[in-house]
């Protein structure tokens, strides 16, 4: 296989999961044949061989699913070699190496400050009141909580079909459902951890 025809395949299998109703996982990252000879002769294939260089077959899948679950919805591949692509990718490898950590820090960081009822808390950080969003996603939106921890939050609570019903027609919060339900499978979530972190914060 020619140098970079890895990195253009798994980039369009990327794509077309974050962006369409393509299956990744179900498909095993194949997408429809193509034409290799015309795709090594396009003006921006050095974009991929660039790409395939500097990473193996792994990175490249977490390159591209970290700057689309970033909000870098490429059409282009040339959006995918800039500083900011890079640095969705640091990032992105930060959190999933420190992902117990972090976890910890961002739902404490939500917790008032002083004496408070935590079931009071919790249906405040989950529930949806008077129309208003739960604390829990004006957090995420507010980006004082990955999208990481609210998938695993909701691994362990299971509040998201919930929102469902009480959200289903808000905007700004089936988006991002769409990107929590296609990213979600990319996920290694240590569901025992995340179930003892939890119990640990509300029990202190």
């Amino acid at each position: 296989m020619t140098e970079g025809m890895k990195a253009y395949q798994t980039f369009m299998a990327i794509r077309l999961h974050f962006t369409g109703s393509y299956d990744y996982f179900k498909y095993g990252g194949k997408t429809r044949k193509i034409d290799e000879a015309k795709i090594v002769n396009r003006r921006d294939f050095h974009f991929y061989r660039r790409l395939e260089r500097r990473y193996n077959d792994d990175e490249l899948v977490n390159y591209f699913v970290s700057n689309f679950v970033s909000g870098n919805n490429a059409s282009w591949i040339g959006d995918m070699i800039t500083p900011g692509a890079e640095s969705n990718f640091k990032k992105w490898k930060m959190r999933q190496e420190s992902f117990g950590y972090m976890f910890k820090q961002e739902v404490i960081g939500m917790m008032p400050i002083g004496e408070f009822d935590k079931k009071l808390w919790m249906d405040h950080l989950l529930v949806p009141k008077d129309n208003a969003h739960p604390q829990l996603l004006r957090s995420y939106f507010a980006k004082r909580v990955s999208i990481e921890t609210m998938i695993a939050m909701d691994d362990v609570l299971s509040f998201t079909s919930k929102w469902n019903k009480t959200m289903g027609d808000d905007y700004s919060w089936t988006q991002l459902r769409d990107t929590i339900v296609k990213y979600r499978p990319f996920l290694k979530i240590d569901r025992p951890k995340i179930k003892s972190i939890l119990r640990n914060i509300f029990l202190d």
